[in-house]
């Protein structure tokens, strides 16, 4: 038997009320105050801009008149670092306990088909372009000089801390430190001299060897802590019902770190990649929650093919011709490297010297990259974050099916939700309007809210009856 639930509108609702026309001065600031934010942040690199550039030719400033320019944007960042590690956490967690091990797997199968495959293809570009386009030249490096020399660092180490980090064995510390391979010369003593009591006593000359040790660095582990936490989540989606509070607080706990963002500033590229995603495009949260702090971390494309592109680049200053060889393990080290930066203190520098070092290029041509270093890093970063976004669509368009499976099945045939299982017709009689519902138990509508679907106005209706219904 099905029940069907009678809903007469005033027929003052039913025609379409004209909406007023707005002039386009209206349109244009409408637009202007809904991005706002957007608006003022690019006024602000300009302004920024040309003021520091102006500062620059102008008379030198006392350090203390710098350090009150740069105190505001100091205490921004402290706040936007400080919100970080709660809504990765929060995040990661609230997404994978609403999918079921087998959807999780795949949407994590997924996505790191997705990162590997970019990360590849951004890498390989990048090779491509800078031998095409051979912008280094040796001439040019006689000029410039020659910088400091590195210490080297060796890929089987690096590959080694990357793994550590993924496994840390204190988490309160894996949010505030993380471990690293550090190479340090050791003098070891001359050996014993007979004469060294006489007059004619000599010098040994002191012996050096390199001994590595394992030592923690100030940083966040962000890999670690994605790494348990998605355990995590996937562990509470299992328990089902028990796990139920916990979900609740870490779901609360995402939308107060969102509406802390909100206050503090649209500024990090993590929030704000949340909010468009979610908000504007109206992509599943389950998959955002997963996709973009994971991919944050590990699917760096700018960087890989930055890094392709810097270390071709040094070889060329050089004079140093690359063979096939060297070529496929600057791709590959570049590639390995972008995906364990985060995990690495002093990102940029130690994952070039890793690259540098696997082809045999001189580790102090570095310096050559460091004064336009803080442009690239912007393109990088842009890069970065517009690969997490498609990747989350991508990812969200390849699941969204299952997704709406597993909705369905998680759905109990007593729920009675207006939005999602009934279906409105309207009558033109009586300008009434009905909505059915498949059940045998009986149907309560503790609320409810219909609009039509000519403006989308709030339309005012009266319960008149509720009836059992046969359909034939």
């Amino acid at each position: 038997m099905q029940k069907q639930v009678e809903i007469r509108m005033h027929e003052n609702h039913l025609d379409p009320s004209p909406l007023p026309e707005e002039s386009m001065c209206g349109g244009f600031c409408d637009k202007i105050m809904k991005n706002l934010i957007l608006v003022l942040t690019v006024l602000g690199v300009i302004i920024g801009s040309v003021a520091g550039i102006l500062l620059r030719y102008a008379s030198p400033l006392p350090a203390d008149v710098i350090m009150v320019i740069a105190f505001p944007g100091d205490i921004l960042m402290r706040m936007l670092k400080m919100v970080i590690l709660p809504l990765i956490i929060s995040s990661l967690i609230t997404g994978l306990a609403g999918l079921d091990a087998k959807s999780s797997g795949r949407l994590g199968t997924r996505a790191m088909v997705y990162y590997m495959s970019t990360t590849i293809i951004a890498a390989v570009l990048g090779v491509i372009l800078v031998l095409l386009i051979h912008p280094g030249n040796p001439k040019l490096k006689a000029n410039l000089g020659e910088g400091k020399k590195n210490d080297e660092v060796s890929s089987l180490d690096a590959f080694f801390d990357l793994i550590r980090n993924l496994f840390p064995e204190n988490l309160v510390q894996a949010c505030f430190q993380q471990i690293q391979t550090v190479t340090n010369k050791v003098e070891v003593g001359p050996p014993p001299n007979p004469n060294r009591f006489g007059r004619n006593a000599t010098k040994s000359a002191a012996k050096y060897v390199i001994k590595k040790s394992l030592q923690f660095k100030s940083g966040m582990n962000v890999l670690g802590l994605i790494g348990f936490f998605v355990a995590f989540g996937i562990c509470m989606g299992k328990m089902g019902e028990r796990a139920k509070l916990m979900l609740e607080f870490f779901n609360v706990l995402n939308e107060i770190v969102m509406k802390l963002v909100g206050m503090i500033m649209c500024a990090g590229t993590l929030p704000v990649t949340f909010r468009c995603l979610e908000e504007n495009l109206g992509i599943d949260k389950r998959v955002t929650r997963f996709v973009l702090p994971v991919g944050a971390t590990i699917n760096m494309d700018g960087t890989a093919l930055y890094e392709a592109v810097a270390a071709i680049f040094i070889a060329q200053m050089n004079g140093i011709e690359l063979d096939p060889g060297q070529i496929v393990t600057v791709s590959l080290t570049a590639t390995l490297a972008s995906v364990g930066a985060a995990s690495i203190p002093s990102a940029g520098l130690v994952t070039m010297l890793l690259i540098l070092t696997a082809v045999g290029l001189p580790t102090q041509d570095i310096s050559l990259l460091v004064a336009v270093d803080w442009l690239l890093d912007r393109f990088r970063t842009s890069v970065n974050v517009v690969g997490d976004s498609y990747g989350a669509g991508i990812v969200y368009h390849l699941s969204k099916d299952e997704l709406d499976l597993f909705d369905a099945q998680q759905i109990r045939p007593d729920d009675f939700e207006m939005a999602k299982t009934q279906s409105f017709f309207e009558n033109n009689s009586n300008h009434g309007v009905y909505a059915s519902h498949n059940s045998y138990q009986p149907v309560q509508i503790d609320d409810c809210k219909v609009t039509l679907a000519s403006n989308g106005s709030p339309a005012d209706f009266s319960l008149v009856e509720e009836e059992p219904w046969m359909r034939e």
